[in-house]
């Protein structure tokens, strides 16, 4: 009820300052006041006796940019119980894990058995607070060196190993989200098809650890051709989508699980195809 309130508020704050562009009145109106303490009044009517629109209850989500595993150690804040807790706060939502710097990560496991892995115990990677404060520390410094990277649009390759995949899943578990992992759209062949082969072993390892997730492929790929100089057209990258469909259709676990994307950054003309879409 407070919401709709709120909307109410809203509404007759625009349009009363509306009323005061259009009579031009030397009245002085001030946003900081509420509607009734100005000379203009509007009388709105609300139907809440039904439900109009409905969105996902997960709807509004979050997301850790991928730039945290550019060197693994920072994976290991996830671990603090501070933001573990503030993180249940948020649920239900979606977790994504990715960004620019997603484009440019690649899966390499050292792992032989996948039965030596983290344990899923919530308690289990809890962050010493020694730790967190020294780790919140070099992040500051690493922080720098992320932000010449963005002003020169000059990426380095990054490879993780099951520790960030193992840390992002029981973050997510823990705190009671939704991961989706977004996965290197910029693996491509001579023939600028995309490369599954880096995602298949790591949809695989993520399927013998049972870990319930959903997927992305790319980030912004319309910003492709400024970051890394690679032109992906709408057709090929339709393409790219239902070989990576076809590779989880092919898992029993992830044969049902969310696949999101296209990722566009900057629709400018297209906006309204996209919401009607």
């Amino acid at each position: 009820m407070e919401s709709v309130q709120l909307l109410v508020l809203v509404l007759m704050w625009k349009l009363s300052s509306a009323s005061v562009l259009q009579n031009q009145t030397k009245t002085r109106f001030s946003p900081l006041l509420p509607p009734t303490q100005t000379r203009f009044s509007l009388p709105v009517l609300l139907h809440v006796s039904s439900v109009f629109r409905r969105v996902e209850r997960r709807f509004l989500s979050v997301t850790i940019d991928s730039s945290l595993a550019s060197e693994e150690k920072f994976m290991s804040l996830l671990g603090s119980p501070k933001v573990r807790t503030l993180a249940k706060a948020l649920s239900p939502a979606f977790l994504r894990f990715g960004g620019t710097r997603q484009d440019f990560m690649e899966f390499s496991p050292i792992r032989r058995d996948a039965s030596s892995s983290a344990e899923k115990s919530c308690s289990a990677r809890l962050l010493p607070s020694w730790l967190e404060q020294r780790l919140k520390k070099e992040w500051s410094r690493q922080q720098i060196l992320l932000k010449r990277e963005d002003l020169q649009r000059k990426y380095k390759r990054v490879k993780f190993t099951e520790f960030t995949v193992d840390l992002l899943h029981s973050f997510s578990n823990c705190s009671g989200l939704d991961l989706i992992f977004g996965l290197n759209a910029l693996l491509r062949t001579s023939e600028n098809i995309w490369n599954g082969s880096n995602a298949r072993s790591l949809l695989q390892y993520c399927e013998s650890r049972g870990y319930q997730m959903d997927w992305e492929l790319g980030n912004e790929p319309n910003s492709y051709e400024k970051k890394a100089g690679v032109r992906v057209d709408g057709f090929q990258l339709g393409e790219d989508f239902a070989h990576l469909r076809e590779m989880m259709s092919q898992s029993k676990l992830y044969r049902h699980a969310g696949l999101y994307g296209p990722d566009v950054g900057q629709p400018r003309n297209h906006r309204t195809d996209i919401l009607q879409g």
